[in-house]
């Protein structure tokens, strides 16, 4: 999950959403941050101490990698090997949830 500081409401419904899945499925969120300068980093990353597991990509070079950048927030569900299933731009839904639920459930069928 991609997010930016305006995408974070939107993102953390996705999260609490896809936390309520059954589905086993291992979640990452990336705090897309390229913008904060060297100096406020620390304060950065102590304010996110609390959000765990996040990772803080401050370079945006992880995010601009699955092409985000043009959207709020970005959904992308990733075989174990890193190959790309789902991308979903936009906020949450139960139709969107069900479509990536169905995609997750598919890719675990076939492994």
């Amino acid at each position: 999950m991609f997010a930016g500081r305006s995408g974070r409401a939107e993102a953390q419904q996705w999260v609490t959403a896809l936390l309520q899945v059954t589905r086993p499925v291992r979640l990452l969120t990336v705090a897309c941050t390229g913008w904060v300068p060297k100096l406020l980093q620390g304060v950065v990353r102590r304010a996110f101490a609390e959000a765990k597991p996040i990772l803080i990509n401050w370079n945006n070079r992880v995010a601009d990698s699955y092409g985000f950048g043009q959207t709020t927030c970005r959904l992308v569900v990733l075989t174990g090997i890193g190959h790309v299933i789902i991308v979903d731009d936009g906020p949450y839904s139960p139709k969107r949830l069900t479509a990536v639920v169905h995609a997750i459930t598919q890719l675990q069928a076939n492994n």
